[in-house]
Formats: C-alpha cells, sequence, structure tokens
C-alpha cells in the first residue's frame, strides 16, 4: 500500500473513530435527560427511593457526560440528600423495619448530604439517630435484654451527652440488676446533668435514690449495732434528704451509743422538726435527749426529756429512767 493510501486510511479511521464518539456522548446527554425526567416523574408520585435512584443516575452519567450535563448534574445533586432523607423518614415509619435499617438509611443521608454539601440535612438525620439509639434500648429492655439495652443508651448518651432519659433509664437498668454501685454512680451523674439542665425533676428522683441507697446501708450497720459504720451512712443519707426524721433518730441512737452526747444532742434537734408530732411517735427522739442530757449530768434537763418521751413503746423505759433520776440520794456512812 502507497504511503498516500495509508494516509488516507488512517483519516477515514479517525474520523469513524470520532463520529462513534459523538455519537456515545449525544446518546448519554439523552440518558442524563432520561434520568432527570424520571427523577421527576416519580418525586410526583412520592416514590422517593426510585426518585433518589434517578437523580443519583442523573449525577454518575452527568460526570461522564462532562460540561455539557452540568446543570442537570447540579440539580440533581441539590435534590438527592433531601429525597434520601425522605426515604429515610419513610423506613422509620415503618414499623416493619429494624433498628439497623433506619441507622443505616440515616446514615446514607448523612454521607450523601455531607458529600453533596447539604449541611441541613445532615443535621437533621444526625439529630433523629439518638431517637432511632432509644428505640433500639427501650425494645431491648422491655425483651429482658438488658445488656443491649445498656450498650444503646450509651450510644444515646455518646450522641446526645444532655440525654438525661437516657441516663435515668440507666438507673432503672441497674437497679434491676441489683449493681448498686453502677447506679449510684449514674445517680450523681444525674444530679450533676439535670442541675446544668435545670431539670428539678430528675434531679429530685436521683436525689431521692442515692438517699435510699445510703439509707439501707445505715440501717442495716444501725440493726447490727454496728454504730460507727451507721453514722457515716446516715450522714450521706442526709447530703440527699436533709428531712428524713428516721435517718436523724439513727445519728442520735449512734452517737449515744458512742457516748458522743453533744453529736447526738445536735442530731435530735435537727430531727424533731420533721418527725410526726404525735407524742407516740416523737418520744424516740425526747427518749434519746434524756440519755444525752442524763449523761452529761444535766439531770434537770434530762427528765424533761423522758417525760415528754413517757408515751407507746417508750413509756416504760422511760419511767425507770424518771425514777432513777429522782432516787434519794443516800448519804454516806460516816
Amino acid at each position: 500500500m502507497s504511503k498516500m493510501k495509508r494516509l488516507k486510511s488512517a483519516g477515514l479511521l479517525c474520523a469513524a473513530l470520532f463520529l462513534f464518539a459523538m455519537a456515545g456522548n449525544a446518546q448519554t446527554k439523552e440518558d442524563v435527560i432520561k434520568a432527570f425526567n424520571q427523577g421527576v416523574a416519580a418525586f410526583k408520585t412520592n416514590d422517593f427511593v426510585k426518585a433518589t435512584e434517578s437523580f443519583q443516575q442523573v449525577i454518575d452519567l452527568g460526570t461522564k457526560v462532562g460540561t455539557e450535563a452540568d446543570t442537570l448534574r447540579g440539580k440533581a445533586e441539590k435534590f438527592v440528600p433531601g429525597l434520601q432523607f425522605k426515604v429515610a423518614v419513610g423506613i422509620i415509619g415503618n414499623k416493619a423495619s429494624t433498628g439497623a435499617d433506619m441507622l443505616a438509611s440515616l446514615q446514607k443521608t448523612i454521607d450523601l448530604s455531607t458529600k453533596y454539601g447539604d449541611n441541613e440535612t445532615a443535621a437533621k438525620a444526625k439529630k433523629i439517630i439518638p431517637q432511632i439509639y432509644t428505640k433500639i434500648a427501650t425494645d431491648a429492655f422491655k425483651a429482658n435484654d438488658l445488656a443491649t439495652a445498656l450498650t444503646n443508651f450509651d450510644k444515646v448518651i455518646e450522641l446526645d451527652p444532655n440525654n438525661i432519659k437516657a441516663l435515668v433509664s440507666k438507673g432503672v437498668i441497674y437497679r434491676k440488676q441489683n449493681a448498686t454501685e453502677l447506679n449510684m454512680a449514674t445517680m450523681q451523674k444525674i444530679i450533676e446533668l439535670g442541675t446544668k439542665l435545670s431539670d428539678t425533676v430528675s434531679v429530685k428522683g436521683a436525689k431521692e435514690v442515692l438517699a435510699g441507697e445510703y439509707m439501707k446501708t445505715a440501717n442495716a450497720a444501725y440493726v447490727k449495732s454496728d454504730f460507727k459504720s451507721a453514722i457515716p451512712s446516715a450522714e450521706e443519707a442526709l447530703k440527699y434528704d436533709s428531712k428524713n426524721a428516721t435517718t436523724y433518730y439513727i445519728l442520735a441512737f449512734s452517737h449515744n451509743k458512742l457516748k458522743e452526747y453533744d453529736d447526738a444532742l445536735a442530731a435530735i434537734e435537727k430531727g424533731i422538726p420533721f418527725e410526726n408530732p404525735a407524742k407516740e411517735q416523737v418520744a424516740r427522739f425526747y427518749y434519746e435527749k434524756g440519755v444525752a442530757l442524763k449523761a452529761k449530768g444535766d439531770k434537770e434537763h434530762a427528765l424533761e426529756a423522758f417525760k415528754l418521751a413517757s408515751a407507746g413503746k417508750f413509756l416504760a423505759p422511760a419511767t425507770l429512767q424518771i425514777k432513777d433520776i429522782n432516787k434519794p440520794v443516800v448519804p454516806a456512812k460516816k
């Protein structure tokens, strides 16, 4: 073949390849338009799954076409995050959906929103995720799967540190597991967070739990006559409930047994205002007051206290104390 013929053949081949490429690009552009129109049609019928897929196809094909498809591709990029969010909302609203399905759809929303610069939609999806973990945790709790419930409540707190309801739920689980130390540590966190958030209801509930736990420990020591152990536990209980008459009584009784009479009297004075004013109820405080005053040598005021203690089950011991104080002093023989 002559040189001229070779050049002519090469020219024809290049022209054919150019025409093929042009035809391919033209067809691809038509596909972009077709996909875009399909997305619009799907959106109008609320078929958000199909709409999202179609507009994503517009983006993928448009990237291959180049500048000719920039306008449609740009519009599709704006549509996709919002449409995917609608898909996620639909999955969340479907009772048959699992927690994993819901989380996956929301994460896809976040990924697409981040990719296409839609910060607002990403923020909306992120806001819902703790709610899904809460649902998973709640369902697990109802099924008595406490380990799974705790794991998911922890995820809620990790994503939403101010979610005090998740902390309260953890406390409920710990109490059910008899995990006292973990429960008390959680109650402390609730008090700290609740104070920060001005959530007085949650703070009050946590304090009641802590007061109850410390009081339980104090009472157990009191019953065993371990008064040295009863005192610090009772004092801790009062930090969370300063109006509990029984706690003050345990303090008074324990201090008297340890011959710490001034401390006993201080506990009595603080406790009496919170005791039932009925004579047979408040008698226990006056009896301990009489014991402390008598030991300190203040017989006059001890008698007054024992007279006020003369009611109910304290009537007999108070009467004996009064007789002991009033018995005549026998002069020593010379």
